[in-house]
């Protein structure tokens, strides 16, 4: 790797706040524009059903949808990718266990971050959406956490192989 350990940490966290933060602004705009607009994208109609009728409403997309679901799965995979490249990237550059171990604060500080960012932007108050949202971001930290030991650890068993034989 070129920069040091810290170098790649804080490119991370300052990747993962300004992804997120992209996101929120496009979810923001969005929520704006259907409270500004929504007479005009909101379609309702009556339906007949069992001597009554119910309404039924249909929304058209807001031009804010789309860089919002992009930016959404953007900041939600790109850091995912990163964390398991430069993990793996920092213990090929030289096989120990010092490096092993050092090579768990990118997952460590993935979780942190993202754990940190879902706290303070979401509401508790939403019920079982807060609590799926806590369940994804923690187990999307534990399963990154446990695949980059499970790579590196199949890595440096390799390495010590060739170094026996």
């Amino acid at each position: 790797m070129k920069y040091s350990l810290g170098w790649y940490l804080g490119l991370l966290v300052g990747l993962m706040i300004g992804l997120n933060m992209l996101g929120q602004i496009f979810s923001t705009l969005d929520q704006r524009y259907m409270q500004l607009y929504g007479e005009q994208i909101v379609t309702d109609t009556m339906l007949p059903v069992e001597n009554s009728f119910v309404e039924s409403y249909a929304f058209e997309q807001t031009p804010y949808y789309l860089p919002y679901v992009v930016s959404f799965y953007v900041a939600f995979f790109l850091p995912i990718a990163l964390v398991l490249f430069w993990s793996v990237r920092y213990l090929l550059q030289e096989r120990t266990f010092r490096r092993f171990l050092f090579s768990f604060s990118f997952p460590a500080m993935y979780a942190v971050v993202n754990i940190g960012y879902f706290f303070i932007v979401s509401d508790s108050s939403l019920g079982w959406e807060y609590e799926f949202g806590m369940a994804v971001v923690g187990y999307s930290s534990g399963v990154l956490c446990i695949t980059v030991g499970v790579v590196n650890s199949m890595l440096l068993v390799r390495s010590k192989k060739h170094v026996s034989s």
